[in-house]
């Protein structure tokens, strides 16, 4: 089902997330911040936000293989170092592409459909998770923060993914329904 470089990859892709958005768990204090904050932060980043990036492609690699593909997870480790970068240097926002599958075989246009659109069909249940859970305060506290950021992320990467722009989920979609 996986090889050893695929989750190598996972791996990598969940501890460069977790650096890049630890940062959205700090709380507002005046206190300085403990000892072990900083990594505690770090561990919730890759809890919350990493079953974003790594399930979306899962999503992907599992719909190819229900159709018969070879489907195989690789971690984009160019951008991962180049958000990484931006997250060292401060930028106000991160862009950066995790992960991607790669899918060999031949199918018809609605496998390929269902291949593209599994990926933001995950984020698009996780973000409804977030929501419910967020708007009938079935978590508070920290435990509400991590849910409000699970929704956020899984919020953008549905829609983002669904944008018909060259190389999004979208765009795959798109081109397989009409046949390009």
């Amino acid at each position: 089902m996986f090889n050893v470089s695929e989750l190598f990859g996972m791996v990598v892709t969940v501890v460069a997330i977790g650096y890049m958005f630890k940062d959205m768990f700090r709380l507002p204090t005046t206190e300085f911040l403990y000892r072990g904050e900083d990594r505690r932060n770090f561990m919730l980043a890759m809890l919350v936000v990493s079953p974003a990036v790594i399930v979306h492609e899962l999503g992907h690699k599992f719909v190819a293989m229900s159709f018969g593909f070879t489907a195989v997870y690789h971690a984009s480790y160019t951008w991962l170092g180049i958000g990484v970068l931006m997250k060292m240097f401060g930028f106000p926002f991160l862009f950066f592409v995790p992960a991607y599958v790669s899918i060999y075989g031949f199918g018809s246009r609605l496998a390929y459909a269902a291949i593209a659109f599994a990926g933001p069909v995950v984020n698009l249940i996780f973000f409804l998770v977030g929501y419910v859970v967020t708007k009938y305060e079935l978590a508070s506290g920290r435990n509400y923060l991590y849910f409000h950021v699970f929704k956020q992320i899984n919020m953008w990467l549905f829609a983002f993914n669904m944008l018909p722009l060259p190389g999004t989920d979208g765009f795959q979609l798109l081109t397989s329904l009409l046949g390009f």
